[in-house]
């Protein structure tokens, strides 16, 4: 939408273009089943009602601590800060998407359901690493392993 990486709130909404993001690289795994978007919500609804969702207040946001992280290209900063409501409903609601997850934290050291699902992430500082990582990743756990950077438009500072 920006041609960046952009914080996004609300409802998808709010839309702030953070600018060209460091050249840091992920290891993105598919696992072999899809989560339609309606039921990642309704898992994630479900959740939140047994354990109550509080609300904090937006200078508490996690999200605006990652995007300045993001920004001052501070890695361990952003990787403290990553989370994703849905991870752990869909991996507790999908057995073959927890598979891919242990099995990318295995070999990357991390794993983070990216949006809904079912695609699941790790971050790394260097193409090699990363592809380091993607090599150690064991494919009868996966669908298919890419090794991508970010993306960087060079309009951006």
């Amino acid at each position: 939408m920006v041609g960046t990486a952009a914080l996004v709130e609300g409802t998808g909404e709010r839309v702030t273009a953070l600018g060209k993001p460091p050249r840091w690289w992920s290891v993105v795994v598919q696992p072999p089943v899809s989560v339609a978007t309606a039921e990642a919500y309704r898992l994630l609804d479900a959740a939140r009602s047994r354990r109550g969702a509080p609300s904090r207040p937006r200078s508490e946001s996690v999200s605006l601590r990652a995007a300045d992280a993001l920004q001052r290209a501070e890695f361990a900063a952003l990787a403290a800060e990553l989370v994703n409501d849905f991870h752990e409903p869909i991996l507790a609601a999908y057995p073959a998407i927890a598979r891919a997850d242990a099995a990318l934290r295995a070999a990357c050291g991390s794993s983070l359901l990216s949006g809904s699902g079912s695609c699941l992430f790790a971050l790394f500082e260097n193409e090699n690493e990363a592809r380091a990582g993607a090599a150690r990743i064991a494919r009868d756990a996966v669908k298919d392993v890419f090794v991508v950077p970010f993306h960087r438009d060079d309009g951006w500072r």
